[in-house]
């Protein structure tokens, strides 16, 4: 699908990440954005949010916003990421 495709523009990503039925393809693409990420990150799926949680490129900005999720897998994942900053993983390991 072109959601999976690694050559697909990041601009094109963007606006299949508007469609309930691709979402999981656009967040698993290493070409989408970190602002396209950021929208995700609110989706209420919470396997979206894992994914975002996941990807070496998401904010953050994202990753201190997805360590108050109520899921604790997401916020596993958000203590696993290497953008995730000493601030949010102290926030993490205290809460």
């Amino acid at each position: 699908s072109v959601a999976k495709n690694k050559n697909t523009s990041t601009k094109t990503l963007e606006k299949l990440s508007e469609d309930l039925f691709v979402r999981h393809s656009v967040t698993s693409n290493p070409n989408t954005s970190s602002e396209t990420l950021d929208k995700l990150s609110n989706d209420e799926d919470w396997t979206i949010r894992i994914l975002v949680a996941s990807k070496p490129n998401t904010s953050t900005k994202t990753l201190e916003k997805l360590s108050e999720d109520k899921e604790w897998e997401i916020r596993e994942r958000v203590a696993m990421n290497h953008n995730t900053s000493s601030k949010t993983f102290s926030f993490l390991y205290t809460n």
